[in-house]
């Protein structure tokens, strides 16, 4: 889905001058071939069935955690409409690839830990100290990861973005 939303249908508007709006609908079309892949894997009757205690349930937990995901999205993308309002097209480009340069070693880092550490402390979740001292433990160690290779990586951005564009 992504090579086809973003190689085949971003760059090719983006070629035929359709600007920012080329990568608006390259996301729109990896959604809509991922959606489309998913629903062919996994098959379900389509008809419309409606279990109104179920979607109560889903209703009062679902609606503050979607609330809080479409601010936090609005708020990690403000950035990039900032400066496409006042840079242009180019500079988006140039913006996104180093941010995404920027944010690369914590988020693989993170994901890696995540896994790791979801299942550490689901085994001491009663065990409020030892709770602590892993969570503790695992802030530092992150932060002694990240931190020098953001920083590493910030100073070499000039030549990391020539070399990845």
């Amino acid at each position: 889905s992504y090579v086809f939303g973003y190689a085949l249908v971003g760059v090719t508007l983006a070629f035929l001058g359709f600007g920012a709006w080329a990568l608006v609908w390259a996301v729109l079309a990896q959604a809509t071939v991922l959606c489309a892949l998913f629903l062919a894997a996994s098959p379900h009757d389509k008809r419309l069935q409606l279990d109104r205690t179920a979607l109560t349930d889903l209703l009062s937990i679902g609606t503050g955690f979607t609330l809080g995901q479409v601010f936090n999205r609005i708020a990690n993308n403000s950035d990039n409409l900032i400066v496409a309002a006042t840079l242009g097209d180019r500079a988006v480009g140039l913006y996104g690839r180093a941010y995404t340069l920027f944010t690369l070693p914590s988020q693989y880092f993170g994901q890696v830990l995540d896994t790791v550490l979801f299942t550490s402390m689901s085994k001491v979740q009663t065990q409020t100290q030892t709770l602590a001292r892993v969570y503790l433990r695992g802030t530092v160690a992150i932060a002694l990861v990240v931190m020098p290779l953001s920083a590493f990586l910030g100073f070499l951005a000039p030549e990391f973005v020539h070399v990845l564009l």
